[in-house]
């Protein structure tokens, strides 16, 4: 009876002194018992203290600070492996740090426990949906369905998961059919809308998007913390859909402050300030980028936006080389690095990447899109037709106006076709009446070809009214000239932007810097663009595509030596920067990666 209401310690220790101060018989009685007894105890202390861990572990983890969530989940399964709900967390954690392998492991372990936990069948449709295991999927799901015992949560996470198989088909009449059965399945959980929100969006419905957005608003409070997070990013993306940058800032912003690591609410950040054309901010957000996720479709695309906006167009296609030799499958860093090589007059490159996701997703219709602007950029207008036409009916609308606006683009820098190039673009500005400067400045270009200054100097007057802030217009309206040649207006414009790009921080001004200097090379005044190239170098010492620069404005001055030790010291700082070695290889070329699309 004593042992019986004692602490587990505290019977290890009664039973200590009852064992040396008995005889031998009674030694060997004692020592049974404590080996029946003890052990017991010892078992129940170790499944307590992972219980503990466990709910330590959960709390963490609600919060977002998976690592530390991790750590004591793994030592609460340490404590008691049969801790179910400790190994489904576990799982979980495992797949946050998207170690699919481990989480799968741990799966495992769950359904020989138990083969028939709701939970792990559960994430195993997760690790299926990031595989795209389509079939897979299927399977668990309907298995879910098919258990009388069921949960309605557990049914609705079986019916989302066949809405999303329907949406990466993108069979969309079936998403919606399994998106609305799981809001049935289980009403009382609203964040199911969410879903259909999405699917809203991704079929062009934006008043219907807009409409099941505010619905879910009135049930935001009743969303777990993971759910109230993806809330606020999609209502950032409604009010994206109706022009309300502000609105959809803010709403970005609350995703933030709920997990500051959530790198694709903070890549939505920077898109708006860059929307925006706020650059200091775009370049402060993107910095705080988790190093983790560098990969991730969002941040490449907003890095490379930024490295061609400050002209830097060699980073941005090894930003994209490198993702996409991550990942050869992700449709947006394809269709991003086609494009940007089609820019460039790599049209081979931008063949290799089309050719490849049109044979890997022969059903997707982007990346036929992609072949038909390579058709059309190597001259071959009636095959880009045909392509078009056979495809571009089952583009979503906002592709539409990115089609017509790439075509003005290849037929006005590519095949010098200006009919045709007035013809899409007018197509496109009544498309998309809200751009706020593309279009008007690529119609000021238009007009300088077709020898009308004063109606291109009108366009980007609108252009500098639309958009903001004006040292950036100004800068897009100096390439403009530079690119028809006209040096007193580009130089003009250059000295109209160079106030406001002395305000901005170092890294944006040094890319600002390497444009001036760009366009002043292209016009032949070297001294003005030496002078701009080494301020860019002073602000960013390791800043190779201004070297490259310099290197050119030396050869061009005649001072070859100069411009080899340039290069030599750009390749010290990047070995492999095709840049600086096509320069280094080929110094009476110019090189294709500095091509200046505007």
């Amino acid at each position: 009876m004593i042992i019986k209401n004692l602490s587990c310690r505290e019977q290890e220790l009664e039973f200590s002194k009852k064992i040396w101060s008995h005889s031998w018989p009674a030694l060997i009685i004692l020592a049974f018992l404590f080996l029946v007894f003890v052990p017991g105890c010892s078992q129940k202390a170790d499944v307590s203290k992972s219980k503990q861990l466990y709910d330590k572990a959960f709390e963490l983890a609600r919060y977002g600070k998976f690592d530390d969530a991790l750590k004591l989940a793994k030592e609460a399964g340490a404590a008691d492996k049969n801790n179910i709900d400790n190994q489904v967390l576990l799982a979980r954690l495992y797949l946050e740090k998207s170690n699919t392998r481990k989480a799968a492991g741990v799966i495992d372990n769950i359904l020989k426990l138990n083969p028939e936990d709701g939970r792990a069948m559960s994430l195993l449709i997760t690790i299926a949906e990031d595989e795209r295991d389509f079939q897979r999927v299927t399977d668990i799901a309907n298995k879910i369905l098919s258990r009388p015992g069921a949960t309605p949560d557990l049914r609705k996470d079986a019916y989302i998961s066949l809405g999303q198989v329907g949406f990466f088909r993108q069979d969309y009449e079936s998403a919606e059919k399994y998106y609305n059965l799981a809001l049935e399945a289980n009403p009382e959980d609203k964040s199911t809308l969410l879903h259909l929100a999405k699917l809203a969006e991704a079929t062009n419905r934006y008043d219907k998007f807009w409409a099941i957005m505010k619905e879910a608003e009135k049930y935001k409070d009743t969303f777990e913390r993971e759910n109230i997070r993806e809330f606020y990013h999609w209502m950032g993306h409604a009010y994206v859909s109706r022009g309300d940058t502000d609105k959809a800032l803010e709403n970005y912003k609350k995703a933030l402050d709920i997990d500051s690591g959530d790198s694709y609410a903070r890549i939505h950040v920077v898109w708006m300030y860059m929307e925006k054309l706020d650059y200091d901010n775009a370049v402060k957000y993107f910095g705080d980028l988790p190093q983790a996720s560098p990969y991730d479709d969002y941040v490449v695309e907003a890095l490379t936006n930024l490295y061609c906006n400050e002209g830097r167009y060699y980073r941005a296609v090894k930003v994209y080389e490198n993702a996409i030799g991550k990942n050869k499958e992700r449709f947006n860093m394809s269709w991003g690095i086609g494009r940007l090589y089609i820019e460039l007059g790599l049209y081979d490159k931008a063949g290799e990447v089309f050719n490849y996701y049109t044979g890997k997703f022969p059903h997707y219709s982007e990346g036929h899109i992609g072949q038909a602007m390579l058709y059309l950029a190597k001259g071959d207008e009636k095959k880009s037709e045909e392509v078009y036409k056979e495809w571009g009916q089952k583009l979503p609308e906002h592709r539409l106006n990115e089609k017509y606006f790439n075509r003005a683009v290849i037929y006005l820098r590519h095949l010098g076709n200006l009919e045709k190039a007035e013809e899409n673009l007018k197509e496109y500005m009544k498309r998309a009446p809200s751009d706020p400067y593309e279009s008007l400045l690529m119609m000021a270009t238009l007009r300088l070809k077709q020898n009308r200054p004063q109606e291109a100097e009108e366009y980007v007057k609108k252009a500098l009214q639309r958009a903001k802030p004006e040292y950036f217009i100004l800068l897009e309206a100096a390439g403009v000239y530079a690119s028809a040649g006209n040096a007193d207006k580009a130089v003009e414009y250059i000295n109209k932007a160079k106030p406001g790009i002395d305000k901005l921080s170092p890294p944006v001004r040094a890319g600002m810097y390497f444009r001036c200097a760009f366009n002043l090379w292209g016009l032949g005044k070297l001294d003005e663009a030496k002078k701009y190239a080494e301020e860019s170098l002073s602000l960013d010492p390791g800043l190779v595509d201004s070297m490259v620069m310099l290197s050119y404005i030396y050869s061009e001055k005649g001072d070859k030596e100069k411009a080899a030790a340039i290069l030599d010291q750009a390749l010290k700082l990047e070995p492999e920067n095709e840049q600086a070695m096509f320069a280094k290889n080929n110094p009476d070329k110019i090189n294709p990666f500095m091509y200046h699309p505007k």
